[in-house]
């Protein structure tokens, strides 16, 4: 008959019934001794783990210390011999919000102009089976793991600029999903601790200052402005603060949630920042450097002061803007002194004026290139390893509680 496991084995079994379970059904079904097949076991396991461990690498951040797992495809450039010849190749392993235009306008954006400019030389292919990087959509992954073949050369990039309340609440996130967990070995997000940082907007110092005007004083006849199509999602309660402040300041409101029609043409709506001394860049989330368009574009790239709503923090602005261009609404305690401080601007040109100083040495700058900020990380970076897509995109480590009741 097969033996019995031993007292101190009965012991750590107990700490897992199913698996004591299989176990001993196993060894009385093949009669092998249990100890003997236990400790094997534990070698095996305890020489798998000084193997990879090996090739496990930490990626420092400012706000944290994500740990890239080993992963068995990938090897070390160092023992890759059958790579094809040429530049690095980038492709795509999903659709782009449903349909490929979006990924054709980066690939056109990079053969017009981006791959000239980046400094970094790769092509973008249509296989993603011969590709060292295979990007993919957050919002297109599918229930399951995509079944691409996977050369031991090959990075899987996992992309997405919306935060990770907006991608939870849409029904289209699949970080926490446990294929997902540890499948990418990159990431292409708004946070700065990403593999490749896709911030929504950039600034550079010009190459000598210039001098203003950089608005007019006299064609500011209204305080205040926002465009606010979204109205149903939103996690920081941001359509009862736009409505709260209404009480204090006039504020209109352009886009589906307002009153007045919303221009389609770029140049009319830049054209009706110099009506305005305020813009509100509100964002629909309080989450790590979840900071979009509505600040960068409608904000910064306009004749309009940007009154900052996002982020985690005031630092996660000051990151991505000229120092002095922007008002944190969260330096105030409520809606009400918020619209005081934004009053006592307006009423003193000088001091208005100082937000638009930053503007003689600075300039906005075309936003970070997707596919150049890759095709550089594949000529600098070959490390090996897969984040962990749960704790990386966790809601509870990047956002706020929802309706967070800061302001009141």
């Amino acid at each position: 008959p097969a033996s019995q496991p031993s007292d101190s084995l009965q012991s750590v079994l107990k700490e897992h019934p199913k698996r004591n379970e299989k176990m001993l059904r196993f060894c009385r079904l093949h009669r092998i001794q249990c100890t003997a097949a236990v400790l094997l076991l534990t070698l095996l396991s305890l020489l798998s783990f000084f193997f990879w461990s090996e090739t496990e690498i930490a990626v420092n951040t400012a706000e944290s210390n994500i740990q890239l797992q080993p992963q068995r495809h990938l090897k070390p450039a160092s023992q890759i011999k059958d790579r094809p010849a040429g530049p690095p190749r980038i492709s795509f392993g999903t659709k782009y919000f449903g349909d490929n235009s979006g990924w054709k306008d980066y690939t056109t954006r990079w053969r017009e102009n981006g791959q000239r400019s980046c400094g970094f030389d790769c092509d973008i292919v249509l296989d993603p089976a011969i590709a060292d990087a295979v990007l993919f959509h957050g919002r297109d992954l599918p229930s399951k793991p995509p079944k691409l073949q996977r050369k031991y050369w090959q990075y899987w990039v996992y992309m997405n600029m919306e935060s990770p309340l907006s991608t939870k609440s849409y029904g289209y996130d699949v970080s926490s999903a446990p294929a997902y967990r540890f499948l990418f070995n990159w990431t292409a997000t708004t946070m700065l601790e990403s593999s490749v940082h896709m911030p929504y907007g950039m600034w550079s110092l010009r190459d000598k200052p210039v001098e203003g005007p950089f608005y007019s004083p006299q064609k500011k006849r209204y305080m205040a402005y926002i465009a606010f199509s979204n109205c149903k999602y939103s996690y920081n309660g941001r359509a009862e603060k736009i409505a709260e402040l209404k009480r204090y300041i006039d504020v209109h409101v352009y886009g589906k949630c307002g009153d007045r029609a919303l221009p389609k043409d770029w140049n009319v709506w830049r054209k009706i920042s110099e009506e305005y001394r305020f813009y509100l860049s509100f964002e629909n989330a309080f989450c790590r450097d979840y900071i979009t368009e509505k600040f960068h574009n409608n904000g910064l790239d306009s004749q309009a002061v940007p009154v900052a709503f996002g982020g985690l923090s005031r630092s996660d602005y000051e990151r991505v803007s000229p120092p002095g261009s922007f008002v944190y609404a969260l330096d105030f305690p409520s809606m009400r002194q918020l619209a005081e401080h934004l009053k006592q601007l307006a009423a003193d040109e000088a001091q208005y004026a100082s937000y638009h100083e930053w503007k003689k040495r600075y300039e906005i700058s075309p936003r970070s290139d997707l596919l150049c900020g890759t095709c550089a990380r594949l000529h600098k970076d070959r490390s090996v390893g897969v984040f962990d897509l749960s704790r990386f995109y966790d809601i509870k480590r990047n956002c706020r509680p929802s309706y967070y009741k800061y302001l009141v």
